[in-house]
C-alpha cells in the first residue's frame, strides 16, 4: 500500500500517471480514472473507519 495516501493531491500523481502512460502506452485519461476512482474508495473506507 503507498504510504502517502494521508498526503493531499499534488502535480506528482498526474507527473506519475503521465510517466507511466509514456512507458506503458496506456491512455493516460484511463489511468487517472481509475486512480480517482480507487482513491476515491479509499477515502470513503477510511472515513466509514474514522467514523
Amino acid at each position: 500500500m503507498d504510504s502517502k495516501v494521508n498526503e493531499p493531491p499534488t502535480d506528482n500523481k498526474l507527473n506519475h500517471a503521465t510517466d507511466h502512460s509514456k512507458m506503458t502506452g496506456v491512455d493516460i485519461d484511463a489511468v487517472d480514472i481509475r486512480m480517482s476512482k480507487r482513491k476515491l474508495n479509499l477515502a470513503k473506507t477510511l472515513h466509514a473507519e474514522i467514523v
